[in-house]
């Protein structure tokens, strides 16, 4: 019998395209793993540019998104400039640019830098001025700067010129349901228009489910309990990744048990401080990313934003042990000095690298928590930031949002509940023995609540609590708080049944 033949690696042109069907799908943190991959072999190439901007810009890293999609668009834009004779491609040249230009506003749009993305769109609408997405996304940055009634015409114009439907419907329930004030006529309107776009074919996972969440929290806005919830339902359904709640409660057990307070004070502790460090830790929907927001406004403080340093690390330098989401590191008695000492020097070197010479530097990686005690141990000093809410409004807003990043517990409600009670478990736990003089951590609790009803002034108690010469004046802005079910569990009750007393029984 002749041996069974090795399987051939994928070349880069299937890559690709299994990295394109997985966004399609819905699944860009996989779809990211294969970008990156192509990103780095590589790097000049407009198409992987491309699409790995617009994995990055679904995952919400938005300042890095821009990069390659800015780029990709000059060098696209000069290929058209610079042709000779007649081009076959230049068509498809052509969308290119635009859905480039179209993502460059909407991510611009995301972190602020309007003029940029006006000079984006403007771009796109001058290639091509029929394109659906192009005249959508210009409606929207037009509401964004307060001209909400312009943009809407903007919409109705595009929809009677009959362009591509789908992100015109989108960007007009953006528009509507993004207003304090939307008439619930206009909201009805809204209503009819996902869900007859709902019912196209041929839809992908990530704009199926767009269009649902779209249609749960307009029903929500009217208070159409079970129309809302069987939407967001459906939704949640379409999260992609596999996820086993068990296998995360178990971790989540072995982590409070290994990490006490007596294993972690025999640990050698490195010499230099790691209070430049700032981990903000919650549970999902918990406020962590409005925090963040508004720490980033103060002076000399950099938000490196959610990295993956902190596991890598723990897996290179402690012995992390693949857990559920993310490597997890057990056993810290086993753990030596030299370990120690790496780690720090491993993890503090690249976060110089991303945040110079700031006092603060914060990382806000969702999946942190249960790597928390192994931060106080290689970085004396850390601040440790725990958001807390309600576990039922976490819950609830998990389930509904669209949550960027990798958080396959979301699809389906018994599991998201597990998932935050364990998260509220681990940050029970590392409330009680980090801050304890032999491990010298330096935590700090907020609670969602305070956070929504006075953002500025408990955003500035915040800073100054992390050593930061704040004052509220200096948060300029103050991001969106969740509106949807999470906000009013009470009137989804008879929806969440299944997991009424699951937070006491975890001991939540």
């Amino acid at each position: 019998m002749q041996p069974q033949a090795q399987q051939s690696q994928p070349n880069p042109q299937q890559v690709f395209e299994e990295a394109y069907r997985l966004l399609r799908q819905g699944d860009a943190y996989e779809a990211a793993k294969r970008a990156g991959k192509l990103r780095a072999h590589f790097p000049e190439d407009v198409p992987v540019l491309t699409l790995h901007g617009i994995v990055l810009a679904r995952l919400g890293i938005h300042p890095q998104a821009l990069s390659d999609l800015i780029k990709a668009a000059q060098l696209t834009e000069h290929a058209l400039a610079n042709e000779e004779g007649e081009n076959p491609n230049r068509p498809r040249i052509v969308n290119q640019l635009v859905q480039l230009s179209v993502q460059i506003c909407y991510s611009s749009m995301k972190i602020g830098e309007y003029k940029a993305a006006e000079e984006a769109i403007e771009l796109a609408l001058k290639w091509d001025p029929d394109r659906g997405d192009a005249v959508a996304a210009k409606a929207e940055l037009l509401a964004l700067q307060g001209n909400t009634d312009e943009g809407l015409k903007l919409i109705e114009q595009g929809q009677k010129d009959v362009l591509e439907s789908f992100p015109l419907v989108v960007s007009k329930a953006r528009i509507v349901l993004g207003q304090d004030n939307s008439d619930p006529k206009s909201i009805e309107s809204v209503i009819k228009e996902l869900e007859t776009e709902s019912q196209v074919s041929g839809l992908g996972g990530y704009e199926l489910g767009e269009i649902l969440r779209l249609l749960g929290t307009a029903n929500d806005r009217i208070e159409r309990v079970d129309d809302a919830f069987n939407a967001f339902r459906r939704a949640a359904k379409l999260r992609r990744g596999a996820y086993d709640p068990r296998a995360y409660t178990m971790m989540t057990t072995k982590v409070i048990h290994d990490w006490t307070g007596e294993a972690m004070g025999k640990m050698i502790k490195p010499e230099e401080s790691g209070e430049k460090i700032v981990l903000l830790l919650g549970a999902p929907m918990s406020g962590v990313n409005q925090l963040a927001e508004m720490l980033g406004q103060f002076d000399d403080v950099r938000v490196v934003g959610p990295l993956e340093t902190l596991s890598t690390v723990c897996m290179h330098n402690l012995g992390a042990r693949q857990g559920v989401l993310r490597p997890v590191p057990f056993e810290p008695s086993k753990l030596r000095g030299g370990q120690i000492k790496e780690a720090q020097v491993a993890y503090t070197n690249h976060i110089n690298a991303m945040a110079g010479g700031v006092t603060r530097a914060i990382d806000t990686h969702s999946l942190n928590i249960p790597l928390a005690g192994a931060a106080a141990a290689f970085l004396p000093g850390v601040h440790i930031v725990m958001c807390r809410r309600d576990p039922m409004e976490s819950t609830l807003a998990c389930y509904c949002d669209a949550m960027v990043g990798n958080h396959p517990f979301a699809g389906d409600l018994v599991n998201a509940a597990g998932f935050v009670a364990d998260c509220n478990r681990m940050m029970d736990h590392w409330a009680t023995i980090l801050g304890d003089e032999s491990i010298g951590a330096n935590i700090i609790e907020v609670q969602y609540a305070d956070l929504e009803s006075d953002p500025k002034k408990t955003a500035s108690k915040v800073a100054r609590e992390i050593g930061l010469d704040a004052r509220a004046t200096s948060v300029k802005s103050v991001p969106s708080f969740e509106r949807g079910p999470g906000s009013n569990p009470k009137a989804y009750e008879q929806h969440t049944r299944v997991i009424e007393g699951f937070f006491d029984h975890a001991g939540v």
